[in-house]
């Protein structure tokens, strides 16, 4: 009897430490959805600290440690947006954000996240808001052709 008591304990045990080491081993296992998720979030947070740089895919896979094919996919299946949609969108936040800080020149703003061309900073503007730099100042009521004159 107590043989098998001892057998039945052991094997309580050991069915116990399996339980547990599949416990652990579910929680170091990123599913597909928390992988993408990992990516986005390294993709968010490298794009927010190199918004005044250019950035490109392949600085971003350098940085990741993944192939460019892998994040592309990955990000596009998290956000619904491609990463270079969401660099620019993140640029003409930057820059919206520089002109409310006091900067008066749409051109100067746009240097400032690296888009040195901008006639395609107002294109993304407009993309992005629906309205071109002047129209959206003129709602937030900032006078942004008195503020380029200055």
């Amino acid at each position: 009897e107590n043989r098998e008591k001892n057998a039945l304990s052991s094997s309580v045990e050991f069915l116990s430490i399996l339980k547990s080491l599949d416990e652990i081993y579910r929680k170091n296992t990123p599913s597909a959805s928390r992988a993408y998720t990992s990516i986005k979030e390294k993709v968010f947070a490298f794009v927010e600290d190199n918004c005044e740089q250019k950035i490109g895919l392949c600085d971003i896979a350098k940085h990741i440690g993944k192939s460019q094919n892998h994040i592309s996919f990955a990000f596009k299946k998290e956000t619904g947006k491609t990463i270079t949609q969401y660099i620019n969108e993140e640029k003409i936040k930057k820059i919206i954000d520089i002109l409310h800080r006091g900067e008066k020149s749409f051109k100067k703003a746009c240097e400032k996240v690296s888009l040195c061309d901008a006639t395609y900073g107002y294109k993304l503007f407009k993309m992005f808001t629906g309205l071109t730099p002047k129209e959206y100042f003129s709602i937030k009521k900032i006078d942004f052709e008195e503020r380029e004159k200055k």
